[in-house]
């Protein structure tokens, strides 16, 4: 869970990086950082158990990246979020969720769901076939 908040926080950081070799110019606010880390860690929520290290941080850094374009959406569309609820939510859960197609794997719990007994399958990268993306 710490990998993947640390990792959306280094995602806004190569966003804002990003925006400031296309703009020009780059703004780093600190709520911007905190709901990046927040971002992050809704991020890895749907998978926290399914994910090795590799993964989370891929997840958090990703997460952290959407964050960011959910804000210039909103800009553009003129909607009110004072605090943000809806990048780091909409965002960080939409970019976990589908990776978690990606990432999941049974080698953190020995092949089940935190002992509840329910199979967990692997995702597309360690070799589940695409199955739990579609």
């Amino acid at each position: 869970t710490l990998s993947s908040c640390f990792s959306g926080l280094v995602g806004c950081l190569y966003d804002s990086w990003l925006g400031h070799r296309r703009c020009g110019y780059s703004v780093m606010r600190a709520d911007t950082l905190t709901n990046c880390v927040l971002c992050g860690l809704v991020g890895i929520t749907a998978g926290c158990a399914q994910v090795t290290y590799f993964g989370s941080i891929v997840i958090g850094l990703l997460s952290g990246c959407t964050y960011v374009l959910c804000v210039e959406w909103q800009n553009w569309a003129q909607i009110d979020d004072v605090v943000g609820a809806f990048p780091v939510h909409f965002g960080g859960g939409f970019v976990g969720t589908v990776l978690l197609g990606f990432f999941a794997t049974d080698e953190p719990f020995g092949g089940v769901a935190c002992g509840s007994g329910t199979p967990v399958y692997n995702g597309l990268f360690y070799g589940g076939g695409g199955g739990p993306v579609w």
